[in-house]
């Protein structure tokens, strides 16, 4: 931890109530954590409420995360991050609650996280020990603070022994998923063309169950692991110490995490200072993935090195004489059992009884280590050791303590000045150990698998049973009578109130109905018809809150896709979590059925209702549909005769339309036969004023031929006479010419007057025209219209008698 802080030095008053924003209930790593929670919250007397939703982001768990709105919720404890910034801004809604982050750091918040060195420890273990010096590297996701750590500590354990860093021996960022093995694998071999043992000889995992699928493709390729190729994981988890070859992998306290965490919380509760930051020491667990073949193997190589004879006399099975050796100083031993007890110590969350109990029995470990080790060779530390295993086993103990014993008892044995001798020995007695701790191990956990399999058997049962209820009176039937042989001690049910489709951040539904509540000692609550209404925020209602002492709930939402349907809580859950999961998941699906058969059948029912009430309406509206057909038969005949009339009025207009047309030709060609007749009329014009003039000159020429005959005298007498006859003449001809004049004159008016009124005319006939041609395509569009109309009453009046016909069968009168 930063600096020498120690939390929960101080007990709350009164129980105070925090809350756990878990991500996943997936055995490992969660299971381990909430251990470390759940020990700490009885031993401090801690209301534990676990909200079980998932990482921070838009999924539908999450609404569950809402119920830390409480007034009653005194912190938050989180292990629900993301890599988005929704984890940051999420939290920014609690500002007058404490928050501890156990993944990434939250601004003005503390956060408890485990340190990389055992990852540092395991590469430069590989390195310095094993000699290998092209380590390649799995990573886990991107922005992760433990992943990103994890690859940190790998490079400056290169840097560390002058070991220049390669990318191509290095994953992309991926994923904790186990699987990513696979992918890892596929990306070294097949992408990069890599080949195990020349262009890498080890390999570093972000987790053992990313290097156990990673040895399984080695072995589709013949590499063997250690043999071939060295490869270490980290978590130091079940799967890996079960694993072929055990894994070598870095021990992450999550245990004690989750029991400081509870610790820490109640400090920041109490208003105690508390650093930024507080870092758990992870540690190298060596087994034998790496290559090495006891704890014992580092200290032992070195030790036949300067003694080779030791090494023949063990491989002699020769013993040391017990009596010629000196007995360490008490203190070494003293020293051995405080470090014993110191590590014990961490595991605050026991009660005194417990501690006490455990103390007892790793002293008296220790001691027949040292006895026989020293002094008698019976066996009895192995004896002993086997003892407690057992015991382990029947309550349920974490064996993984003791293995950490045995790696306490290994480095101060080694680091103290024993014979060589003694110390071949003390390898021996720590590698049977081993094998039996890591033997109880598989046994213990195929202990678990047998009873999570007992546990799935009742899941199927219960699952099996829901096939047959139809509903969810049907489903809490099933539950009441199969509870009782399922690892939980309280279950309580509600649905939610008017839920809505949920958005990331929104709140629950204000209310929540309880529908159901178990209890194995008391069994099934009398909720009445209707149930119990309550605040959803409250978890379940108070008369069932009063009943309950040291709170320690597993709350969990339900629903489907992204239907809200309500939350479970269960109370005593004591096994694998994941079992836990698993019965949410079945009890959504059968509740989702069943809310969704219960909204058909209203639905049915309200169809049916409305069908009856169709029915005595469709009778009243049959005679009225009988009335409305008659007259939309009566428009449609009518209808009809307007397009026969609209037709005959359009060919009428078309003859019109016609004369017109040859009216106005002849008018044209009328006023062409006037203008004729004003140019002839313009030329006689021109003609009469040709001979107004010759009988001008003719008079003239008379008055001088008058005036000649008179000069000539008798003689002339004649030619006078002519000459007066051709002055009347003229004088006649200047008169007819004077009324030819008058007459044209008067004939050219009246040949203007008529042009112009042809004109007219003939420009009034061409508007009657234009107007009779719109009136015809308006009429001919009318009648498309009328025509068009007609045929949809006529199709309207088919219709209606359909109609008719189908309301009357409706009504039940046919």
């Amino acid at each position: 931890m930063t600096d020498s802080f120690k939390p929960g030095t101080i007990t709350p008053k009164k129980a105070a109530t925090i809350a756990f924003f878990i991500r996943g209930l997936e055995a490992g790593v969660a299971t381990e954590i909430w251990l470390g929670f759940t020990r700490a919250a009885k031993k401090m007397n801690v209301n534990l409420i676990t909200l079980f939703g998932n990482k921070l982001d838009g999924q539908p768990a999450n609404i569950i995360y809402d119920i830390a709105h409480n007034e009653n919720i005194q912190g938050i404890i989180t292990w629900s991050s993301t890599e988005s910034n929704d984890f940051m801004r999420y939290f920014d809604q609690f500002p007058n609650i404490p928050i501890l982050s156990l993944t990434q750091s939250v601004p003005n918040h503390p956060v408890i996280l485990i340190n990389s060195n055992g990852m540092k420890e395991a590469v430069n273990h590989l390195i310095r020990h094993h000699g290998h010096s092209k380590v390649a590297f799995i990573r886990g996701p991107e922005h992760h603070q433990y992943a990103e750590e994890r690859f940190q500590a790998y490079i400056d354990a290169l840097a560390e022994n002058n070991i220049p860093f390669r990318e191509e021996i290095v994953t992309p960022p991926g994923s904790f998923d186990y699987s990513y093995g696979s992918t890892a694998f596929r990306i070294f071999i097949k992408e990069r063309g890599l080949v195990p043992g020349r262009d890498f000889d080890a390999v570093a995992s972000v987790n053992d169950g990313i290097a156990i699928w990673f040895i399984n493709e080695l072995k589709n390729i013949n590499i063997s692991v250690p043999q071939n190729l060295a490869v270490i994981g980290c978590n130091f988890s079940d799967l890996g110490r079960c694993a072929t070859p055990t894994i070598t992998s870095v021990s992450m306290p999550f245990v004690q995490q989750g029991e400081t965490a509870v610790l820490t919380m109640l400090d920041m509760i109490n208003r105690n200072k508390i650093p930024d930051r507080i870092f758990l020491d992870s540690k190298l667990e060596i087994l034998q993935s790496c290559g090495c073949t006891s704890y014992g193997e580092i200290v032992s190589t070195s030790l036949t090195k300067s003694a080779p004879d030791a090494r023949s006399r063990r491989n002699n099975t020769l013993k040391p004489d017990k009596q010629n050796i000196t007995v360490p100083e008490e203190n070494l031993v003293n020293d051995c059992m405080q470090q014993t007890r110191e590590l014990l110590g961490e595991k605050t969350a026991l009660n005194e009884t417990e501690l006490d109990t455990l103390k007892e029995k790793a002293l008296g470990l220790i001691r027949s280590f040292f006895s026989e080790l020293l002094h008698t060779d019976d066996g009895r530390f192995l004896m002993m050791l086997n003892s407690i295993l057992d015991s382990e086993m029947r309550h349920d103990g974490q064996i993984v303590i003791w293995l950490k014993i045995a790696t306490l008892l290994r480095n101060k044995v080694f680091s103290s000045a024993f014979p060589v001798e003694t110390l071949l020995n003390a390898s021996d007695m720590i590698d049977r150990a081993r094998t039996t701790l890591i033997d109880s191990i598989q046994r213990s956990l195929l202990h678990r698998f047998v009873l999570s399999e007992n546990w799935l058997d009742v899941l199927r049962d219960i699952e099996s049973n829901f096939l047959t209820a139809d509903s969810i009176e049907d489903i809490l039937k099933v539950l009441s009578a199969k509870l009782n042989n399922f690892p939980v001690g309280k279950c309580y049910i509600a649905l939610y109130e008017n839920p809505a489709k949920y958005k990331f951040m929104d709140p629950l539904p204000e209310f929540s109905r309880l529908i159901f509540a178990f209890d194995k000692e008391s069994g099934t609550a009398d909720l009445g018809r209707d149930g119990i209404i309550f605040k959803t925020r409250d978890i379940i209602p108070e008369q069932f809150r009063s009943n309950t002492e040291n709170m320690d709930f597993l709350v969990m939402p339900l629903y489907m896709k992204q239907r809200q349907l309500g939350i479970l809580v269960l109370s005593d859950a004591l096994v694998e979590k994941n079992i836990y999961a698993l019965f949410r998941d079945i009890l959504c699906n059968n509740i989702y059925n069943s809310v969704l058969f219960s909204e058909l059948l209203e639905t049915k029912n309200e169809l049916e209702k409305t069908l009856d009430n169709l029915k005595t309406r469709a009778a009243a509206i049959f005679q009225s549909s009988q009335n409305i057909a008659t007259r939309v038969n009566e428009v449609s005949r009518a209808t009809g005769e307007s397009a026969t009339t609209i037709k005959e009025i359009s060919n009428n207009i078309g003859e019109v339309m016609h004369i017109v047309t040859s009216a106005v030709g002849m008018g044209k060609k009328i006023g062409g036969i006037v203008t004729e007749l004003q140019n002839n009329s313009r030329k006689i014009e021109d003609i009469s004023s040709l001979i107004f003039d010759i009988a001008q000159q003719t008079n003239v020429l008379s008055i001088n031929a008058a005036i000649e005959a008179a000069r000539s005298g008798d003689s002339g007498k004649g030619f006078a006479i002519v000459a007066r006859e051709i002055k009347e003449l003229s004088k006649k001809t200047v008169q007819s010419t004077e009324s030819i004049d008058n007459m044209t004159a008067i004939l050219q008016s009246s040949m203007d007057a008529t042009a112009k009124n042809i004109v007219t005319m003939i420009s009034i006939i061409e508007n009657i025209s234009n107007l009779s041609k719109n009136i015809t395509l308006a009429i001919n569009q009318q009648s498309s219209t009328v025509s068009e109309i007609s045929g949809l009453m006529t199709q309207a009046a088919d219709g209606t008698k359909e109609i008719v016909n189908d309301i009357s069968a409706v009504a039940g009168t046919k």
